[in-house]
């Protein structure tokens, strides 16, 4: 089930990866398109910078009315034009911010599938100190957030508490079993007492 899950996880990231990729590539068209109107409208008020407007109305009044008429225009394009790009570098914030929400809401679903234990009181601290023992900070740790990542994790730590487990039981039995006795070591008179009593039931049986 979770090679199912994490391979139809992968095909929707895929499919969301090439959307996002064609929506970028309108918006980079776009922004470009408008810098190349501002650089234009740049252009235009730069030819009217150093003009002297009261000489040229003194001087040539039909020419100043013209003049002034399209450095107004100018002026007001490249205003609209200046909104409009700062409009749209807000509007890509504001995409980026909730692209980035909408993808740890879904690594967030994966990881809750991928891993039963994880809602468990005290799963957060465990992984925190089984990640701490393998060099890892706690930043590291809660600034993971590809669920798949998350999963390969707490795996690791499961088998090396499994194997914490395991040692722990070896050592119990072996400090349950009886001592091994050497062959031609002299039995202790418990050992002797034992045989005895085992004579007896043997014997007791047969009569």
């Amino acid at each position: 089930r979770n090679e199912t899950l994490v391979k139809r996880q992968n095909e929707l990231e895929e499919e969301y990866e090439a959307k996002t990729v064609e929506l970028e590539s309108d918006r980079q068209r776009l922004a470009e398109q408008l810098d190349a109107l501002l650089l234009e409208g740049n252009v235009t008020l730069q030819k009217y910078r150093n003009v002297d407007w009261n000489a040229l109305k003194q001087e040539d009044p039909e020419s100043y009315r013209q003049a002034r008429l399209e450095y107004i225009e100018a002026q007001e394009t490249a205003q609209f034009h200046t909104q409009r790009r700062n409009q749209l570098a807000a509007l890509d914030s504001q995409a980026k911010q909730l692209r980035h929400n909408a993808y740890l809401k879904s690594q967030h679903q994966l990881a809750e599938k991928l891993i039963p234990e994880l809602k468990e009181e005290g799963f957060v601290d465990n992984l925190l100190k089984y990640g701490k023992s393998i060099g890892f900070t706690e930043d590291d740790i809660r600034g993971i957030s590809d669920a798949k990542a998350l999963f390969i994790l707490n795996q690791a730590r499961l088998y090396a508490e499994s194997q914490v487990k395991r040692k722990e039981a070896q050592v119990k039995v072996s400090k349950d079993l009886p001592p091994v006795i050497k062959p031609g070591a002299p039995k202790t008179k418990a050992q002797e007492g034992s045989y005895s009593a085992k004579i007896a039931r043997e014997k007791l049986g047969k009569t």
